[in-house]
């Protein structure tokens, strides 16, 4: 038996996410498959047919439970692992959307959890030299010989999720 309890989930809380929290995060996760970004407090209020200070808080314990991460500045979406809100060195290119991977890593899962075919195009962090990924038939191809360095171990993730 695996002692790693996973790094998605955060500690248990007096107030974990219920029901209406995951039909949320539903759309959230529906709305970056549609259109490579989040939705705003607005179309979520829409969505859900709740008001938006219902949504807000929604999204806060969301964002407590490690499902999603808000940003500290204006509490919009920022991150939905493995989805990138704000523009980042990790665009993913399918013929459906456009959008961007927190990390390399999270770029190949989202071609996986689109289930698509996609391109990752990105830079070497130590040489800058560019880097051009390809997933066809589940499989990765690439323009040459590349090894995937995660800088962070992944227990460590969520002690600075943004640089993680």
């Amino acid at each position: 038996m695996s002692r790693f309890g996973g790094y998605a989930r955060g500690p248990s809380e007096e107030h974990p996410p219920g029901t209406f929290d995951w039909g949320v995060r539903t759309h959230v996760y529906a709305s970056f498959t549609r259109s490579g970004s989040a939705p705003s407090v607005g179309d979520l209020a829409a969505l859900t047919g709740a008001a938006p200070g219902r949504v807000e808080a929604s999204l806060r314990t969301l964002h407590r439970a490690r499902e999603l991460v808000l940003d500290p500045d204006d509490g919009s979406i920022r991150m939905a692992h493995p989805f990138s809100n704000v523009p980042t060195d990790f665009p993913v290119e399918t013929s459906d959307v456009r959008c961007y991977g927190n990390c390399v890593w999270d770029a190949f899962g989202i071609l996986a959890l689109l289930r698509s075919s996609g391109r990752i195009e990105t830079t070497c962090p130590g040489s800058g030299e560019a880097l051009s990924f390809g997933v066809k038939r589940w499989k990765v191809e690439s323009d040459g010989d590349v090894a995937v360095h995660l800088l962070t171990p992944l227990r460590d993730a969520w002690k600075d999720i943004g640089f993680t």
